[in-house]
């Protein structure tokens, strides 16, 4: 999540302070009910905890260890339905039966107005008395005050990396100056393009929904890639996320390096796994950056076409280099200028095309056929699904209605890229 949605996730990058005065809030409030405590985020993150976690409640312990509560105890729908209950209410909730062998809890959302922005717990021994309530209420008003404060350094922060990573696909000189303090400087790096798949059937998002989803996938792109490569930094850049990645070496190798840093990111279980990753070649000179970009572009197009059209078992590729699909991406192209220009097949391709429509024969299916199998009439007749005597006679036929000859690799060249991209 981003921190404009979820404020507590950008505690990471904003001052040491804010994270700070949080821990201190947690110890305070544990010293007054008398009971240990953990701030959560909005994603059931912990934030901050206070000490003298209990050694009887492994729930609490394994929570404070992995910074958030397993997911392996106890009834997760219980769980979910515990967690409504405390962020709807105004007060906070006593829950006893959290999971076996778990103490009971208290829950205390944070709210700033309605906007929620996480929730405080206390492991007790008994429902809370009033003094400790009120204590509680009055530690998540400081809370909230905390985690805005962390939000607005958190989107300064979100802020200036986005200019910064913009400023480096701008190429240039200014992308030379932005590298220098940022230890890019003369450091072989790469884009990445990075966009979500269309999922079939699936209503489109509204350009707001859309927006907020980029962002959320670039604040989740930066805190994987600052675990494996602390100076790459993603933004994004119209419906497209970017990442520009250092590497150790140039041209094509560094782009599958940077990719490789990026599959632990595409597997995650939150609709990561529906995102496609293109990238360009790795360049040393910061200026050379745009190269790169539309290198990463093209990669990507190609792979989202293949999302577009594949299904079932036949899965597509969702990562590449632009090396890997060069070969499709110069045939989206040729289909680019063919749409422009408003080309149609002409020729001996039209003339098959007629006689198929007059007749209901297959001329246009068995020249594909033949030119896949690199003139094998057997495997192409296997193909079309006819004996190979049949494909023979078709195949003499339609250099007679067509007037063409396949012995040619120049016409073979021409009708099979007009197979190809033109309708």
């Amino acid at each position: 999540m981003t921190a404009d949605l979820c404020p507590a996730e950008g505690l990471a990058d904003a001052d040491v302070g804010a994270r700070t005065d949080l821990f201190e809030v947690a110890n305070a409030l544990a010293a007054l009910l008398d009971a240990p405590v953990t701030i959560e985020d909005t994603a059931a993150r912990v934030i901050a905890f206070s000490a003298g976690q209990p050694d009887d409640d492994e729930v609490r312990l394994r929570t404070v260890l992995d910074l958030r509560e397993p997911e392996d105890v106890g009834d997760p729908r219980r769980r979910r339905e515990m967690r409504a209950r405390v962020r709807a209410a105004q007060r906070p909730v006593y829950l006893a039966g959290a999971a076996p062998n778990a103490l009971p809890r208290v829950g205390m959302a944070v709210r700033a107005g309605n906007e929620p922005l996480g929730v405080i717990w206390a492991v007790v021994r008994e429902p809370l008395d009033d003094r400790r309530e009120h204590g509680m209420v009055e530690a998540a008003k400081v809370v909230a005050l905390a985690l805005l404060h962390a939000r607005v350094d958190a989107d300064a922060v979100a802020r200036a990396r986005s200019e910064q990573v913009l400023a480096l696909l701008g190429g240039g000189v200014t992308a030379r100056s932005t590298a220098r303090p940022l230890g890019l400087d003369g450091r072989p790096c790469c884009v990445v393009a990075l966009r979500r798949a269309p999922v079939p059937g699936s209503p489109e998002a509204d350009v707001a929904g859309a927006g907020a989803a980029l962002h959320r996938a670039a604040a989740a792109l930066n805190r994987h890639l600052r675990q494996l490569s602390p100076r790459a930094a993603s933004a994004p850049s119209g419906s497209t996320l970017y990442a520009v990645v250092p590497v150790r070496d140039e041209g094509a190798a560094g782009g599958r390096e940077a990719l490789r840093l990026t599959e632990g990111f595409l597997a995650r279980p939150d609709g990561m796994e529906l995102w496609c990753a293109g990238a360009g070649p790795a360049v040393t000179d910061a200026a050379d950056l745009p190269a790169s970009r539309s290198a990463a572009d093209g990669a990507l197009r190609v792979l989202l076409r293949g999302a577009d059209s594949g299904s079932g078992a036949d899965k597509p590729p969702r990562t590449a280099t632009f090396d890997d699909v060069q070969a499709e991406y110069l045939l989206l192209r040729v289909g680019d200028v063919a749409a422009d220009e408003r080309l149609t097949a002409a020729g001996p391709l039209r003339a098959l095309r007629a006689y198929d429509a007059e007749h209901g024969s297959a001329m246009v299916a068995t020249l594909r056929a033949w030119l896949d199998a690199f003139g094998d009439a057997g495997q192409a007749a296997r193909a079309v699904r006819v004996h190979k005597n049949t494909f023979r006679y078709r195949l003499a036929r339609l250099t007679e209605i067509a007037g063409v000859d396949l012995a040619d690799p120049e016409v073979r060249f021409s009708l099979a890229l007009q197979l190809r991209v033109l309708r």
